[in-house]
């Protein structure tokens, strides 16, 4: 079965509004930063090996059980 890499953006739980206003005000763009307050909970990812999009968030949950995966800022990159 195909393999797929996906980039997987999580926050801590309770910051997620505060990622996607993050995100909004920089139209969409991960770079961007308000403060260096927010930068180790905001627009964290990791690049996951998995089938499907599904397995890559529950791959990511059991890695960071304290986090929330934010899938609309998920994406596939490429074939593994």
């Amino acid at each position: 079965m195909v393999r797929f890499i996906f980039k997987v953006v999580f926050v801590e739980r309770g910051q997620e509004a505060l990622w996607r206003g993050w995100v909004a005000l920089a139209g969409g763009s991960y770079r961007y930063s308000p403060s260096a307050d927010h930068r180790d909970s905001l627009g964290r990812y990791e690049l996951i090996e998995a089938h499907d999009i599904e397995e890559a968030v529950e791959i990511t949950q059991r890695r960071y059980p304290h986090c929330t995966v934010m899938r609309e800022g998920t994406e596939r990159i490429c074939s593994a």
